[in-house]
């Protein structure tokens, strides 16, 4: 049975405040939503053997989003994780135990701007870091991230598109010669990939993108093609409604993810609530439900 992918927004606050974040206009507001019974109704309501992407809102590895998400995947151990982070918050025991167990893996994002200190100096934690999604655009800063990141297995290097979906990169002729010169770096042990988005296809990127799939050969591998001329793998997001959900910090869940990119009275248009699903699991009796 193909596992359900679904994002999720775990916490309502970041410690950066990043110039192409494609949230601002839900995440920099006075009054933040918050859910408190955010983690019952994840709980209860996440469809069986479901892959949460723990993306969004908020900055991931707060340590009280930290809390919320090992206490999800404690108590729904048929379900797996996925957190991408800043990088920035040292992990706690439990969490480690799930990265350790195979059950929860991290992605870093990375760009020229978190790089050179953001709006404030942070350190990046080296340990936990499995994957690293870069725009990173100077490519003397992949030199040493083997040596910095030990656990490191795999980079993402990004289209670079901001929150319009404005092209950043110059070409996908651009992309490919990035994951090329990266792969040669770094050698065998990590592997380079990239993606094409189909949450950033707007009109103004139709060239970019037609030039793109021009390059691009299918793989055995659904939403996976490779690069005719480097082999590098490229995950490309297909128009499927029922891979496009997201659950939002305030309680609700939306099935076109443009929609919770924008602001709170555009959700609120299409958005229900998370409870509206049915439920799976019973938090008291730990029981599944057909």
């Amino acid at each position: 049975m193909e596992r359900k992918e679904i994002s999720v927004e775990i916490s309502p606050v970041c410690n950066l405040h990043c110039p192409n974040c494609n949230v601002s206009e839900r995440l920099h507001i006075p009054n933040r939503r918050n859910d408190a019974n955010l983690v019952g109704k994840l709980i209860e309501h996440t469809p069986i053997n479901a892959h949460l992407s723990f993306v969004g809102l908020g900055e991931t590895t707060i340590p009280e989003s930290q809390g919320r998400i090992a206490r999800v995947l404690n108590q729904r151990k048929d379900l797996t994780g996925f957190i991408q982070t800043n990088g920035s918050y040292q992990l706690n025991p439990n969490i480690l135990n799930l990265v350790d167990s195979r059950r929860l893996e991290f992605g870093l994002s990375t760009d020229y701007h978190h790089l050179l200190g953001g709006q404030k100096p942070h350190k990046i934690q080296p340990e936990y870091v499995f994957s690293i999604a870069t725009s990173v655009e100077n490519r003397d800063q992949i030199l040493n991230y083997r040596k910095i990141f030990p656990r490191l297995n795999r980079i993402l290097v990004s289209p670079m598109l901001d929150k319009e979906g404005v092209r950043v990169m110059s070409s996908w002729e651009h992309v490919e010669e990035m994951c090329h010169e990266f792969q040669k770096v770094l050698g065998k042990g990590v592997s380079v990939y990239s993606e094409l988005p189909l949450l950033f296809r707007r009109e103004e990127n139709e060239e970019y993108f037609r030039d793109a799939e021009k390059a691009l050969v299918k793989t055995k591998h659904l939403n996976w093609m490779a690069s005719k001329k480097y082999g590098f793998y490229v995950d490309v997001e297909l128009p499927d409604p029922s891979k496009d959900t997201r659950f939002l910090i305030d309680g609700t869940y939306v099935t076109d993810v443009a929609h919770a990119l924008k602001n709170w009275k555009e959700v609120d248009k299409h958005s229900k609530p998370i409870e509206s699903l049915p439920k799976v699991f019973d938090s008291q009796t730990k029981v599944y439900f057909n």
